[in-house]
């Protein structure tokens, strides 16, 4: 089950690096790109691993995980204004991943 919540996170932290790099794709020219798809790739080869180690019912909150992720990245990293109505929906859903997971 350790190896599964590990490929997980892993999963997740590539999921939101391939996000942050097909942003920068759209914003800065396409050598953003190759870096964005090999995470992704990562994203989902690892997510299956994970999927043959632990139910589905564990893995997949886990990955909703991403959310607070990707608005922390889209604010530091990229500066985008994330409005209180976003923060509220990711909030609630960092709240149903711990009432399932917990």
């Amino acid at each position: 089950m350790n190896a599964a919540v590990g490929l997980t996170l892993l999963a997740v932290t590539a999921q939101t690096l391939g996000n942050l790099a097909l942003s920068l794709a759209a914003r800065r020219g396409w050598r953003w790109m190759v870096p964005a798809i090999g995470l992704l790739a990562i994203h989902f080869f690892s997510w299956c691993q994970a999927l043959k180690l632990a139910p589905l019912a564990t893995v997949v909150p886990l990955t909703a995980s991403s959310h607070l992720l990707n608005a922390l990245f889209a604010k530091y990293f990229l500066k985008e204004r994330i409005s209180g109505r976003r923060w509220l929906g990711t909030g609630l859903i960092v709240s149903g991943i711990l009432v399932i997971v917990l």
